[in-house]
């Protein structure tokens, strides 16, 4: 995530609120949005679907507070959180996408070695 972040970045070189380039998209951001999303990814699994819902409203309430106080605060522009939640959208459908084809740990079997039963 920070190698296309850094990239659009570069290539975008759009100022900030305070001036200077490289604020889109926000890195902060979306370095929130895939932190969190990856843990309820990677913790859903084991989880009721009750405890899912609440896990995933966790998250989007955290990412979108995280937002918010950066466009609040004054550091990015709104366009430069949304593109990063973009962004982090993508990565975060394709690891899902990826861990559904990837049989569970608890699943694989265990080879015991003779004599240790």
């Amino acid at each position: 995530m920070a190698a296309a972040v850094s990239v659009l970045k570069a290539w975008v070189g759009r100022p900030g609120p305070f001036g200077g380039t490289g604020f889109y998209p926000s890195g902060h951001a979306a370095t929130v949005t895939v932190a969190f999303g990856a843990a309820a990814l990677l913790v859903t699994r084991h989880l009721s679907r009750n405890a899912a819902l609440f896990l995933w409203s966790a998250v989007a309430l955290l990412t979108v507070g995280n937002g918010l106080g950066l466009v609040w605060r004054g550091y990015h522009w709104p366009l430069d959180v949304l593109a990063s939640w973009c962004l982090s959208v993508l990565l975060l459908s394709s690891a899902a996408v990826a861990s559904r084809h990837t049989p569970p740990l608890s699943g694989r079997r265990r080879s015991t070695a003779p004599g240790r039963g």
